[in-house]
């Protein structure tokens, strides 16, 4: 009866604020000279209405369920039963769903935290995800799937490197990529973009209008791709960046989180590759029509067409939302 009744409970119980802007130097994290977007912190959570499709409604209604009214060791002992199996696949329907309605309020959600949660969406997620990656016949796809709030066909218009000798480590390099989004896969709400334009101090320019299509994201070569059974710098062959300008690319976008302070939250934009061991760091090149996926990285093959990479992506993607 008590399994039956938490199974209910992640069944039936499972906009955002548009003001939004970038951020120079973060008042939470003022030393922070790249690109940060900004959003007014969620004041509750869930935030749903009844606009919102169905599945997302419920998606919403379950971490709302869950967050309050049941505790971690009842959700952790419940994934850990399940094999790839009915209850984890319709999960993963409702976790994609809401994702790709709105990456942001995804992100805002599942980082609130008040003194009643008793398991933080953020746990929930995190939890849910290692799970997937241990049992699913396709770990880094559907890891990939979940875990970017974004997945984009961007053809790049501007890369701009800034580099800081006084930030440690990786961070101390960081390539701003502005990009025109020619196909939305996952990610229908994204911030708008600004020019930038490092000036003495390394803060941006002024905020400028863009065409709603534009997207912004950043990342270090420094934090590395994998060739063979070894690490690299993210660059071509020849030493260069690996995203270039008036080129085309297929990337996964994550929202991390920088900091936040009593009123907003400050966010990166940039691809997790390194827990995928992934060859392109999530970013996949486009030469002639063709992506550039040399580690097969999720199985389709090599030497697709663009529209075949997508498609076999896409067929991926349908068969986690219509289950």
């Amino acid at each position: 009866m008590k399994k039956n009744k938490f199974y209910k409970i992640l069944l039936i119980s499972f906009l955002i604020l548009t003001n939004q802007a970038f951020s120079q130097h973060p008042p939470c994290k003022p030393e922070e000279q790249n690109l940060t977007v900004e959003f007014p912190r969620l004041t509750t959570f869930p935030m749903y209405s009844t606009g919102m499709p169905y599945d997302v409604l419920i998606g919403y209604i379950a971490l709302d369920t869950i967050a309050y009214h049941s505790n971690k060791l009842d959700y952790y002992n419940f994934i850990e039963r399940q094999t790839f199996n009915d209850t984890l696949q319709k999960i993963m329907r409702y976790y994609y769903e809401i994702s790709d309605y709105n990456p942001i309020l995804f992100a805002q959600s599942i980082r609130y935290w008040d003194s009643l949660i008793q398991v933080t969406p953020l746990e929930m997620q995190k939890y849910f995800n290692e799970k997937v990656g241990k049992v699913s016949p396709t770990p880094y796809l559907d890891r990939a799937l979940l875990e970017h709030e974004y997945i984009l066909h961007i053809s790049v218009t501007d890369t701009l490197y800034n580099q800081i000798p006084d930030y440690p480590g990786a961070s101390s390099e960081i390539y701003n990529i502005t990009a025109t989004v020619l196909d939305t896969i996952k990610g229908r709400v994204f911030p708008s973009c600004k020019t930038l334009t490092v000036m003495p101090d390394s803060s941006y320019g002024e905020l400028q209008e863009f065409p709603s299509s534009c997207v912004q994201f950043l990342y270090s070569p420094a934090w590395g791709f994998w060739k063979g059974h070894s690490m690299h710098r993210i660059e071509d062959d020849n030493g260069n960046a690996w995203v270039k300008k008036n080129k085309e690319y297929i990337v996964f976008i994550n929202l991390g989180i920088v900091c936040t302070t009593p009123t907003n939250d400050y966010y990166t934009m940039s691809p997790l590759g390194l827990p995928y061991k992934s060859y392109t760091f999530l970013m996949f090149p486009i030469e002639n029509g063709i992506v550039i996926d040399p580690g097969n990285e999720f199985g389709f093959g090599y030497n697709l067409t663009v529209q075949q990479w997508k498609t076999a992506l896409r067929n991926r993607i349908n068969t986690i939302i219509n289950y």
